[in-house]
């Protein structure tokens, strides 16, 4: 449990859904083998061993398992905390942690926008609560980049800049690039998680005032000062069950 919660809160790190203002956190489960593995790692240059970041590894597929079996012991109410697998590679599932009304908030906020992508009218707060079960309306924007970047508490802009810039008539804007410097909002630390190294959610932005970024570091100071002096699987199992 105490691995379990540790890979999916701090080092995914979905505890900015849990406590910021993240809407949903995506984790991807992997099923390589241990030969898979060492084979990709033989492939790597030497010079992408030596700057690659070696995180703990806290068997988040084996443990998603174990999970399941207690989870009953656990009643979740105020979040969804479930598993798809990847239909196009049976070596790969995601799992989703949702806050329903943040995502409720963010469809609502960005209603034109999802309307224009679905084709059709609907209940923000009601398709909120179909995530997991899926609608008409989650077939319709499931996959849409800037959608997904929403959804993923990425901001507008960067949501919509990351995906212009990829799959936005490149044709007709190939001086983007040049304009628009792109940088990753934070990245993973060598090593354990912890609340006290806790990185923020990474993500793509185009601005070197950003924001977004702002407000997660800010949402930083708030998780540590709640984890101050208390034990992290307890406090976050307390958090995750409460009404």
């Amino acid at each position: 449990m105490e691995k379990f919660f540790t890979g999916l809160m701090l080092q995914n790190p979905a505890i900015y859904t849990l406590y910021g203002s993240k809407p949903i956190t995506c984790i991807t489960l992997h099923y390589h083998s241990d030969e898979e593995i060492q084979a990709y790692y033989d492939q790597m240059t030497e010079e992408e061993k030596k700057t690659a970041v070696y995180v703990e590894d806290y068997q988040l597929t084996q443990n998603w398992e174990r999970w399941e079996q207690v989870r009953s012991r656990f009643p979740i109410s105020r979040y969804l905390l479930y598993k798809k697998n990847d239909t196009n590679d049976p070596k790969f599932a995601n799992v989703y942690f949702v806050d329903p009304i943040k995502v409720a908030h963010t469809i609502s906020e960005n209603y034109a926008v999802f309307r224009n992508v679905t084709g059709f009218d609907f209940d923000p707060f009601c398709e909120a609560f179909q995530i997991e079960q899926g609608s008409e309306f989650w077939d319709k924007i499931n996959g849409h980049p800037a959608i997904s970047g929403l959804l993923f508490g990425f901001g507008f802009e960067n949501s919509f800049l990351f995906y212009w810039e990829n799959w936005g008539q490149p044709e007709k804007c190939n001086d983007f690039a040049d304009c628009v410097v792109p940088y990753v909002s934070d990245s993973l630390v060598d090593g354990k998680s912890s609340i006290e190294n806790l990185t923020l959610p990474a993500f793509i932005s185009f601005f070197k005032e950003d924001e977004v970024i702002e407000k997660y570091k800010k949402e930083r100071e708030v998780i540590r000062k709640e984890y101050q002096g208390k034990d992290f699987l307890s406090h976050t199992l307390q958090k995750l069950t409460a009404r």
